[in-house]
């Protein structure tokens, strides 16, 4: 909300004892004046973010959390975690938690922020976490209500915190960095969190973030299968070696419905895009940040399983033959959409029946999401256009 930091300091108080806010995200405002033209719309105010060091006055920010009479629920980390935030986690019912942290934070002010917010919290995102803590010294805590958790891979030794009890857990995604993937990075790591998926039966979503290849190593992991329903990941770290591993381990996981090809990926493997998709055998929903080229998309068997295709990028023609070995596809969602590319796939692709695309143009590294912002979405019933089309058939 203050992506400047122009704070008016004297409206802390203000904001936390009288708005409404969902999240906190930032104790501030950009400055009476905005505050006077947009601040009173409820909805400018569902997201205050609260972060935490040295230029932001910590205490006088806890002081105003501590004298709020609201119940703040969500919460956001960043950048150092001061001792005396024991008081916070004790007064609020924390449901869902950001740590975007830079610093490292201290052993037992982690333990304590756990313990306090495990019966709670639902959404549990530690895509960065700086505490250097023991596993030794990390107690196995019970998340009753966790659905969703997030954490980079290089934070792994904080993962048996959560090796209690998550009857709820759902969704896990694990995030990597460049410098994560490290050939002298100990199996035990990886085993653990293979070991972590497999005792959670609750959980049918993962998704892997940027250095896929360094959980596709050892043999021992990729003979687990797991009740996903829903998987992504990206194909452009994995070197031949991990290839053959991953595709055992995708072999395994009879469940897959919706499979998502993250946008890192590059389909630069001819061969590895065919056999993945041999193994997409129950597969209904496939999301692909971009289309493979034509030789691969000349290797491809029939599937009979999938119903919905997504692609991320804009398509022609000579790709959306891929189309055509998909018999039961009935809903296609486009980067875009003319009418050279609809007559094709009116004329060759029978089942569609509902067509989804964005009419924003094709930009780099943007994301199709479902309810995305400033992007219109429009839907095409193939049989209203056929009727329009050819009105006497």
């Amino acid at each position: 909300m203050d992506p400047l930091y122009k704070l008016s300091d004297d409206l802390l108080p203000f904001v936390f004892q009288h708005l409404k806010a969902i999240d906190i995200v930032k104790a501030s405002l950009v400055s009476p004046q905005w505050y006077l033209k947009i601040g009173k719309s409820f909805e400018c105010m569902q997201k205050i973010w609260l972060p935490f060091y040295e230029s932001s006055s910590p205490l006088y920010n806890i002081k105003c959390l501590l004298n709020s009479e609201r119940s703040y629920q969500n919460f956001k980390i960043q950048r150092g975690l001061p001792g005396n935030m024991i008081s916070v986690f004790k007064k609020f019912q924390w449901k869902k938690v950001m740590i975007r942290d830079d610093q490292e934070m201290d052993c037992n002010d982690f333990k304590a922020l756990m313990t306090h917010i495990a019966s709670t919290v639902d959404t549990l995102d530690l895509w960065n976490i700086g505490t250097q803590v023991s596993e030794d010294e990390l107690p196995a805590i019970n998340f009753p209500n966790l659905r969703t958790l997030e954490y980079n891979f290089s934070s792994n030794q904080i993962l048996p915190v959560f090796f209690g009890k998550n009857p709820k857990l759902l969704e896990v995604r694990i995030v990597t960095l460049a410098e994560d993937d490290d050939d002298e990075l100990p199996n035990e790591k990886i085993s653990r969190l293979f070991k972590f998926l497999d005792q959670n039966p609750s959980i049918n979503d993962v998704k892997f973030y940027g250095a896929s290849s360094l959980f596709f190593r050892s043999q021992s992991n990729h003979e687990i299968s797991l009740r996903l329903e829903k998987f992504a990941f990206a194909d452009d770290f994995l070197e031949n070696a991990d290839k053959k591993c991953f595709l055992k381990f995708l072999s395994k996981q009879h469940n897959l419905k919706d499979v998502r090809f993250l946008p890192e990926s590059k389909f630069n493997d001819v061969n590895f895009f065919v056999e993945i998709w041999k193994t997409l055998k129950n597969c209904k929903i496939l999301t692909l940040s971009k289309c493979p080229n034509i030789d691969a998309i000349l290797l491809l068997v029939t599937n009979t399983s999938i119903e919905k295709i997504r692609i991320e990028s804009e398509i022609n023609v000579q790709e959306a033959k891929m189309l055509t070995v998909t018999p039961n596809l009935k809903h296609l969602h486009l980067r875009s959409l003319n009418n050279k590319l609809l007559t094709y796939i009116v004329n060759n692709i029978k089942s569609v029946k509902i067509i989804n695309y964005f009419t924003a143009p094709y930009e780099e590294g943007l994301v199709m999401e479902d309810g995305f912002e400033n992007i219109e979405l429009k839907k095409i019933s193939l049989e209203d256009y056929l009727q329009k089309l050819y009105p006497n058939e």
